[in-house]
């Protein structure tokens, strides 16, 4: 491995649209001693054509069918030989300065593992200045929220999954097995909130410094659709479904027993809910119920992985939740 190779890592599906202006934001960074993997998940538009005719100096892994958002990142990572990892978004765009200065916060502090910053709505490939998210946590009823004060350096449970800048050794630390960094198991959503409990549980911080800046087409990837009702049904399915997987494979049975009012009342309140709003998402969300079940004695054989090897304490943890609401 280099010590100051940064290795950028994209994960394209179908990003054509995207592409160019984000290899641009890389090529733009005054860090200079960068590589760029991209990993193609079994993109069916011209985005491979389009990289190997206008970025053949760019290294290209083609994947020949979609394996998911977190493996998909997994082979661009084992690939990789730098000793900081950039995860980044085909959607996504960052500052000049991104890299500088997350690789300056990464070396200051051992015990950090990750670093991020604002993220500013994209509409297209144009640019606003409307921020979208910054530092998150988790309220009680497991759902992600931003916290307050986007101008404010603070450490954080997580910060925006479009571009995370880690370090490896923080990745090999956590790793479920040989090069499990995000879990497999995760084909799309929640795999980076539990990246973050993963990493938190073994000690390592997380770092909001706001005067990183990122571009982001929030949900590119599936025509803009944000809400959950709006998605297709197996992406609605698997978001359900991987939000109990994160509960149970990464919360101390103290924390859940604390949380369990909260969850029971949002489970008794989302069904009906989901009834009113949408009878598929009410379908998919028993689905998600079905393959929690299903995946019990691998979510569980996880789980006594990650929590034997936990190094905080429970009140720590408990402070990257907020509240109830």
């Amino acid at each position: 491995m280099q010590t100051d190779l940064v290795s950028v890592i994209i994960l394209n599906w179908n990003g054509t649209q995207y592409l160019p202006s984000c290899i641009e934001s890389i090529h733009s960074q005054t860090y200079k001693n960068i590589e760029i993997i991209i990993v193609d998940n079994g993109s069916t538009d011209d985005s491979v054509a389009l990289l190997q005719r206008d970025y053949p100096q760019i290294s290209l892994i083609i994947n020949e069918c979609n394996v998911g958002f977190a493996q998909g990142m997994n082979i661009g990572i084992s690939a990789s030989r730098g000793e900081i990892v950039l995860l980044l978004n085909e959607d996504a765009c960052l500052d000049p300065h991104f890299v500088t200065l997350g690789v300056e916060e990464l070396k200051l502090d051992e015990s950090l593992a990750w670093v991020g910053g604002r993220v500013f709505e994209m509409i297209g490939c144009a640019r606003t200045d409307v921020v979208i998210n910054a530092a998150f946590a988790l309220k009680r009823r497991f759902q992600l929220t931003t916290l307050p004060g986007t101008d404010t350096r603070q450490n954080a449970l997580m910060v925006s999954p479009c571009a995370m800048l880690l370090k490896r050794a923080a990745l090999n630390d956590i790793a479920l097995d040989g090069h499990n960094y995000l879990d497999s198991l995760y084909f799309a959503y929640w795999e980076d909130t539990d990246l973050a409990l993963r990493l938190l549980l073994r000690g390592w911080k997380c770092l909001f410094a706001p005067e990183m800046c990122v571009w982001h087409a929030v949900s590119g990837s599936v025509g803009g659709k944000r809400r959950l009702t709006d998605k297709p049904p197996m992406f609605q399915r698997m978001s359900l479904s991987n939000r109990y997987r994160t509960i149970i494979k990464n919360v101390p049975i103290t924390l859940a027993l604390e949380m369990l009012p909260v969850l029971i009342l949002v489970e008794l309140m989302i069904l009906p809910y989901f009834a009113i709003k949408s009878l598929q998402t009410m379908r998919c969300s028993l689905g998600a119920v079905l393959d929690t079940v299903r995946a019990l004695p691998v979510i569980l054989k996880q789980r006594n992985c990650i929590l034997e090897r936990r190094k905080i304490s429970v009140k720590e943890l408990r402070g990257y939740f907020r509240g109830v609401i």
